[in-house]
């Protein structure tokens, strides 16, 4: 006899044997509950219970096909409400709601599993309560092996009342600041900002992707000249409340103080003249009071010209701005003005000496040389007289004052370096800096570049974006103008490339706390008609999650379900039956909900980590290493009063990157179409952090 037929039977004798004459219905005034949605709510019906000549009642049939059942608390209201103990509806998957699931699977001969995937969602949509029981539901026990230490050869077994699983818990993973967030300032606002360091090979065309989803304030690798190695965060920078500033400025040293925290842990950031990126400097001596840290650097070490004071920060992920006079001098400080343009003239990408053709078929194993020039570091001469062979290294001009020894001359795409003139000829080296050597005719244009020097540039710094028509993006470290750089095509996938991007980044002037800049962009077509193909490699498969064994119907993927964790404990997700693409993963972020306990005052909010995938192992250890009782920058502390639940995971390769979400959707860093997985469970992947 189903649960719900069983009550009425007492109800339906009781009053048989106090009345008289049967009557053909019976009305009983009942209270249901509307399951929730956004909130909970009772009304009060009527139910017609039915009974026919052989006073045999007929199971009044509810209708549960319009409830979402993808939200817990409608889970667990709905079990109760049939019988299966799901306790307090709270809207947290806890061990009594996993326990009634699988009282309410096996009563439905469903699989027993305890979670409320699509087959027991279905089976509770479109159930009326009117159903008899198919099986009865047994409590199994649970080995769980935990693997031994370097230190000891011995091995525990616990036994609880749960599904029979046996469960290998590795070493620890949990290896930080290989990827995440760098801190630093913007060169063209002087605002704070953070870079994301992926995986990058400065040697490949395709080793840095690009991607255009950072978080608000965060800047692809190379988007802010060539980063240094620094201090490395899970989330993105912010600005501290905390004041530095240089406070004495000497011939020979520097003092300077950060105001409102006594910590010798302070890294300090600088520009060095003539220079675009920050660096990190290590003072001569650093000491710390109540509220105060100060540090002394010598002089005498450093390179002579303009140095620029930026910021400093301790680990904490804030960064505490500079103010004031940020900028001290060491020795001679002229020349230290630059052009008030460095705007991109021309790019040129050339293969074994030879300028590439737009839309050229290339190999995966070619190697590009890649060099650009700006606008403003060369200066117009009269057009050439007569043609100029590809086969001499005399060259005639108009006349003597075309150019001078030592100077470099650009005449259409090829770049010439002047090593003697007489009258108005000049011997030069042909195809200077990896530029094709071409006949020219009459009449072309010659310009001469005649300060190569560091402090003649234009531009100190540049990165090219290029892109695919399949949506992948990668970012190329190009130097500074006049350098012939060279990368590698291997690993990129077939696809047809074209230029979209060319940014410049000027060294910084004297008195400046921001160096010219300039971004040319084509994102309909390709920038400088440069673009080519590759067709020789292969193409570019995304890993995927699969959510059962096919053959046994064991879960593929493991995670905590509502643990709770003290200090020095930890948490295993496992992701080791994940499918693999075809380009290797290099780290992951993992991405938690935070959601405030029972009579919090808390927010709900959200935490990142990254991971690095250690030797093709995807099975990943959180160790709880830090907490508090307020939230705070530090990446490693994990703020107590919330529950952690699993949002998504996403796997990094050299490539591009693939998002799993908990809800069964998956999202691509080169594709704007999401896909789906079915891991339905990764929601129920949860833990707390104790605040003992």
């Amino acid at each position: 006899m189903n649960r719900k037929v069983s009550f009425f039977v007492i109800f339906l004798l009781i009053m048989i044997s106090c009345g008289g004459e049967t009557e053909q219905t019976i009305s009983e005034t009942t209270t249901s509950t509307i399951l929730d949605t956004t909130s909970t709510s009772s009304s009060t019906t009527t139910t017609i219970v039915e009974i026919n000549e052989k006073n045999e009642q007929k199971c009044p049939e509810d209708d549960n096909s319009n409830i979402d059942f993808s939200k817990t608390k409608n889970v667990q209201l709905f079990l109760n409400k049939y019988g299966f103990d799901a306790g307090e509806p709270d809207g947290i998957p806890g061990n009594q709601t996993v326990e009634a699931i699988k009282e309410f699977q096996a009563y439905a001969g469903l699989s027993v599993d305890g979670d409320a995937g699509p087959n027991t969602i279905a089976k509770m949509n479109s159930w009326t309560g009117c159903e008899e029981k198919i099986n009865d539901y047994i409590k199994q026990t649970t080995t769980t092996t935990v693997a031994s230490s370097e230190s000891s050869n011995e091995s525990t077994s616990t036994t609880s009342t749960t599904s029979t699983t046996t469960t290998t818990i590795p070493q620890s993973l949990y290896v930080q600041n290989n990827f995440g967030f760098m801190p630093s300032l913007s060169l063209k606002n002087n605002e704070i900002v953070s870079i994301f360091k992926g995986h990058s090979d400065g040697n490949l065309v395709c080793g840095t992707p690009y991607f255009g989803d950072l978080p608000a304030n965060t800047l692809n690798y190379f988007s802010n000249s060539m980063p240094t190695a620094q201090t490395v965060s899970n989330s993105p920078f912010t600005k501290s409340e905390l004041s530095t500033k240089i406070n004495v400025n000497s011939n020979a040293e520097i003092e300077i103080q950060v105001i409102g925290n006594g910590d010798t842990n302070f890294k300090f950031y600088f520009i060095k003249p003539f220079e675009n990126q920050f660096i990190i400097l290590n003072p001569s001596n650093i000491v710390s009071s109540a509220g105060l840290t100060t540090a002394t650097f010598k002089k005498n070490n450093l390179d002579n010209g303009a140095w620029f004071y930026g910021f400093a920060e301790n680990s904490s992920g804030e960064i505490v701005k500079a103010s004031g006079n940020r900028e001290f001098i060491v020795g001679d400080a002229g020349g230290m003005t630059n052009a008030d343009s460095n705007e991109i003239e021309t790019i040129i990408i050339t293969k074994n000496g030879k300028n590439i053709t737009q839309g050229e078929n290339l190999s995966s194993s070619d190697k590009l040389s890649i060099m650009y020039i700006t606008k403003s570091i060369y200066d117009n001469r009269d057009n050439t007289q007569t043609t100029i062979s590809s086969e001499t290294d005399t060259i005639t001009l108009k006349n003597d004052s075309q150019a001078n020894v030592g100077n470099i001359l650009l005449i259409n795409r090829e770049l010439m370096f002047v090593n003697s003139k007489n009258s108005n000829n000049y011997t030069v080296t042909r195809g200077y800096l990896n530029t094709e050597i071409k006949e020219h005719l009459a009449g072309s244009s010659v310009r001469v570049i005649e300060d190569s020097s560091r402090e003649g540039l234009k531009s100190n710094f540049g990165y090219a974006v290029i892109r695919t028509e399949k949506g992948f993006k990668f970012q190329i470290p190009l130097g500074p103008e006049l350098s012939s750089n060279e990368f590698l095509l291997s690993g990129c996938p077939n696809d047809r490339y074209l230029l979209e991007e060319i940014t410049t980044f000027s060294w910084r002037q004297s008195g400046s706390s921001t160096v010219v800049n300039s971004s040319t962009k084509n994102t309909v077509t390709s920038l400088l008609d440069k673009e080519f193909v590759i067709n020789t490699n292969k193409q570019y498969l995304s890993p995927n999650l699969i959510g059962k064994d096919s053959d046994t119907g064991n879960f593929l993927i493991e995670g905590p379900r509502n643990k709770v964790l003290s200090l020095n404990e930890s948490v295993n997700f496992n992701f080791n039956k994940i499918e693999l693409g075809n380009s290797e993963i290099k780290f992951v972020e993992i991405n938690f909900k935070m959601l405030p306990l029972e009579n919090s005052n808390k927010l709900s909010s959200s935490k990142s980590i990254y991971l690095p995938v250690v030797d093709g192992n995807f099975n990943f250890i959180i160790d709880l290493q830090q907490k508090s009782e307020v939230k705070v920058p530090n990446s490693n502390n994990w703020e107590v009063g919330y529950k952690y639940i699993f949002n998504y995971i996403t796997f990094f390769d050299k490539i591009s990157k693939t998002r799993f979400k908990n809800d069964g959707t998956v999202a691509y860093g080169h594709n704007s179409n999401p896909g789906s997985h079915d891991v339905y469970y990764l929601d129920q992947f949860s833990f707390i952090v104790n605040e003992d």
